[in-house]
């Protein structure tokens, strides 16, 4: 049973608590579990709402540390935006952790500070059996890595006129081992990324266990 969320100050949210669901789920016969988060609709309105502020206090055209530009759907990274978002707030959902909601021009250096560790978020838009961050600009500029652990998740599935989605929590990896990763072109834009196989990742379930040991 879920509790109810709480909107915090400063820029902060705690999104409603629930219980992990471990799901097996299969991508090109490769089978793997997974932790499958629903996302009610008011968590996800407000997620939307969040999108839009973030995207109110931007400038045409200039992103933000870590914001994806794609624009494949709706444009100038509005999806992606958002997916990373709900990937947060599954991620919350699970571990009881902070969300961070308010706005910074240049983003964030990580997503939530865990177990006395900084941890960042990536959520693909679909499965590709692969964590992907972005290590290098479209213009060549490096950008290193600076959270501690990386969490990798992708989208179940997502309803826009029910506002619903579905996240699967796949694994971590911490920045050490990212590093050791090679760097691949972007499948899509000039960028390029770290890519890091998710049966290289520890598996979230991991993570729970040991969160949950005390």
């Amino acid at each position: 049973m879920e509790k109810s969320q709480e909107c915090i100050a400063d820029g902060l949210w705690m999104p409603n608590n629930t219980e992990p669901f471990w799901q097996t789920r299969f991508n090109d016969k490769i089978s793997r579990e997974v932790c499958v988060v629903e996302i009610a609709a008011e968590e996800y309105l407000y997620a939307e709402e969040t999108v839009e502020n973030w995207r109110l206090n931007q400038k045409q055209g200039e992103w933000g540390k870590g914001l994806v530009n794609n624009t494949e759907e709706e444009g100038s990274g509005k999806k992606a935006q958002r997916i990373g978002l709900l990937g947060e707030v599954a991620f919350a959902k699970i571990f009881q952790v902070l969300v961070q909601v308010g706005y910074e021009f240049r983003g964030n250096d990580y997503d939530f500070d865990f177990l006395g560790e900084t941890w960042e978020m990536k959520t693909a838009l679909c499965n590709r059996e692969a964590g992907l961050v972005r290590v290098i600009s479209d213009t060549g500029v490096e950008l290193p890595l600076s959270a501690d652990n990386y969490i990798f998740a992708y989208l179940v599935s997502e309803d826009k006129e029910q506002k619903c989605a579905k996240i699967a929590l796949v694994g971590t990896i911490t920045k050490d081992l990212l590093q050791e990763q090679p760097i691949v072109p972007a499948r899509k834009g000039f960028h390029q990324n770290r890519e890091a196989p998710y049966d290289l990742l520890t598996p979230i379930q991991d993570l729970w266990n040991m969160n949950n040991a005390s």
